[in-house]
């Protein structure tokens, strides 16, 4: 752990995935799976409203116009 770090949240992306890492100090957040849980939950919900958002679009896109 590096002195004065309470929380570290990383997101990297590579090959159509994203991975989220987090390292936390046991004292300023000693429940950092809630923390993990939250984030993926909120995660999934943002990804749906991507995907009812575009694929209206998409379809209009694929429909010829005559």
């Amino acid at each position: 752990m590096v002195h004065g770090l309470a929380l570290n949240i990383t997101v990297q992306s590579y090959d159509q995935s994203l991975d989220f890492g987090l390292m936390a100090d046991a004292k300023a957040m000693p429940d950092v799976r809630l923390l993990a849980d939250s984030i993926a939950v909120a995660f999934d919900d943002v990804r749906g409203l991507a995907v009812e958002d575009i694929a209206p679009r998409l379809a209009r896109m694929r429909t010829p116009a005559w």
